[in-house]
């Protein structure tokens, strides 16, 4: 017989598998493919290659918001403090930058003779760390009034016990310029220190004498406990327990050729305890919801001196 020419090819008999990748039959007919030879599903093969996506980055805060809420809580913080603090002591701060307008004036100016105005000559004395400008808008209402001839005393640097010394050499400098005869007074008007500075002039007899009326705008008569968170020696001398005060203590009760009048307000921040203002013998005008700094600054309190300066 002869040899078949066939060009099939067979698979090897040794091997019962079919060839890679070739459909064969199973003896019950079903069909069989060759297994790729991985365990992943079709779709879930692994990649060597990186990942081209990065996590997600979440901004943090600009400078700007930091700085805007910084400036903020300061806000409040500031905000709180000024509402913790008494209203009396915010209306005096308050009016501070206006009175320091007055500054601007000369701090001391010379004694000459002014006309006749048919008021007696008027003296105004400052308080600590006052100056004499701080007079000016009062000054300023009087002239409108028709009460010209005033003076404002600059106080120089020294002890409160001297400065009663000054006021004595002013009192008697305005007398001669203006050529006023023994019958003829002069009315001062002195704020807070001022007043103790007028209460040492009129230590002196002569003084005493030469004036008429003392109105004081308040001025510690009995020492302000205030004074103690001042360390300065005037403002020491402001304390209950001064050696001032204790020169002064012998002019209580009020009483002499000087009438002295005191304006007094509860509402004065300075003045502790407030009664402080007040003097035993004296005439005593309460200003309701006056402050330190007030007197200066208010019609109501001109008005009061007038009407004191009149009466």
């Amino acid at each position: 017989m002869a040899e078949s020419s066939s060009d099939t090819v067979r698979p090897d008999a040794g091997d019962p598998r079919p060839p890679s990748g070739l459909v064969g039959s199973s003896a019950d007919g079903h069909s069989l493919v060759e297994p790729s030879g991985h365990d992943e599903p079709p779709g879930s093969e692994a990649s060597d290659e990186p990942s081209s996506e990065r996590p997600a980055v979440i901004p943090g805060p600009s400078i700007w918001d930091v700085l805007g809420r910084g400036v903020r809580a300061a806000g409040r913080g500031i905000s709180s403090a000024v509402q913790a603090v008494d209203s009396d002591v915010r209306a005096d701060l308050a009016r501070a930058p206006l009175l320091g307008l007055t500054l601007l004036t000369a701090k001391h100016r010379p004694i000459v003779a002014l006309p006749d105005d048919g008021h007696r000559p008027m003296i105004l004395v400052h308080g600590l760390g006052g100056h004499r400008g701080n007079f000016s808008p009062m000054r300023g209402w009087f002239a409108l009034q028709g009460r010209r001839r005033t003076y404002s005393l600059g106080l120089p640097e020294g002890p409160l016990g001297a400065l009663g010394d000054r006021l004595v050499e002013t009192l008697a400098e305005v007398v001669e310029v203006n050529g006023l005869g023994s019958e003829q007074r002069i009315d001062i008007v002195a704020h807070s220190m001022g007043g103790l500075v007028a209460r040492l002039a009129l230590l002196d007899v002569e003084t005493t004498n030469q004036v008429h009326t003392l109105v004081t705008l308040g001025t510690p008569h009995s020492g302000t406990h205030a004074a103690r968170f001042a360390g300065s020696g005037r403002a020491r001398d402001l304390r209950p327990d001064s050696d001032v005060l204790e020169r002064l203590s012998g002019q209580a009760p009020w009483s002499g050729p000087t009438r002295l009048v005191c304006l007094w307000s509860k509402a004065d921040p300075l003045m502790q305890p407030a009664e402080t203002a007040r003097m035993p013998g004296a005439e005593h005008v309460e200003l309701p919801e006056m402050t330190h700094l007030q007197y200066l600054l208010d019609r109501r309190a001109w008005r009061e001196v007038a009407a004191a300066l009149s009466s």
